[in-house]
């Protein structure tokens, strides 16, 4: 029987990829790739959102201006095309399953800093990402889906210290869950890819180039399945 998995999150999720290097495709094509027929991958993501804007009770989520691409990148996932106006769990989730495997996707940098409307949003503090990222995989779970909480991309900027505390949160929240069957660590893609120029990343430090999906698609992969072995035991 062929198994769901749900990619929940931002502009990577979505499929923005740095082209400037070339031909690109986002993680979400490659997974499809490298796990074959035998799996169905669907990806909803939003540029741009935030871990509020996944909350059940969220309002009405509205991307900011030039959210659906950068200068250097493209999406190459026509079927995951934003609505103007959605609220994301309700419309984004839910229609989605029944599905075997949900992976919640949370974007660092969005929380850290995010432009809407030509303003800079204030980051969100640790301590409400943190409960954020609980309440969602609770409401996840609760509608009797396996969640996986990866860490996020890693992302060129001078507030790190920042993002280590939501990487923090992220490790937590791994731990609070260590026991639980439906609940899967995800790949720590933040201290695996390669900020570096010409490696994961070209001249977006924010969205890996066809390298960085396919390097993130890989430790997606064996992390999938992995969890799959376990479920034919």
């Amino acid at each position: 029987m062929k198994r769901k998995i749900l990619l929940l999150g931002a502009s990577n999720t979505f499929g923005v990829v740095d082209a400037s290097a070339g031909p690109a495709k986002g993680y979400k094509d490659h997974l499809q790739d490298m796990l074959g027929y035998r799996w169905n991958v669907v990806t909803r993501g939003a540029p741009g959102c935030r871990s509020q804007d996944w909350l059940p009770n969220a309002p009405i989520y509205v991307p900011g201006v030039g959210g659906f691409a950068t200068a250097s990148g493209e999406s190459n996932s026509p079927e995951t095309e934003v609505p103007i106006k959605v609220k994301l769990f309700t419309d984004y989730f839910i229609p989605n399953l029944p599905a075997d495997l949900v992976v919640l996707q949370c974007a660092f940098i969005n929380e850290a800093t995010r432009f809407i409307m030509g303003t800079e949003a204030a980051p969100t503090p640790r301590d409400v990402f943190g409960r954020n990222v609980r309440d969602i995989v609770s409401a996840l779970l609760e509608k009797g889906v396996t969640v996986m909480v990866p860490i996020d991309f890693p992302a060129m900027c001078d507030i790190q210290n920042v993002l280590d505390g939501y990487e923090e949160e992220i490790r937590i929240i791994w731990e609070l869950h260590r026991e639980n069957p439906h609940f899967v660590r995800g790949p720590d893609l933040r201290n695996s890819l390669n900020l570096e120029h010409g490696t994961d990343f070209d001249k977006d430090f924010f969205h890996p180039n066809n390298l960085g999906h396919m390097h993130a698609a890989c430790l997606f992969a064996q992390k999938i399945l992995a969890w799959e072995a376990t479920q034919n035991e």
